[in-house]
């Protein structure tokens, strides 16, 4: 809700830049933290139930 209120106050492609440039970011964390995970810390794994 913070990034919708806050892109409201900018112009529209300025707006869809910055929600990119945010899901961006995200996207890299996870792959950063995922990779870490798997090569320093190997017993640590996500529970992944195939239902």
């Amino acid at each position: 809700m913070f990034v919708l209120s806050n892109a409201r106050s900018f112009k529209l492609s300025q707006a869809v830049v910055s929600v990119f440039a945010l899901m961006l970011l995200g996207l890299m964390f996870d792959l950063i933290i995922t990779q870490f995970m798997l090569r320093y810390v190997p017993w640590y794994r996500r529970e992944t139930h195939g239902d």
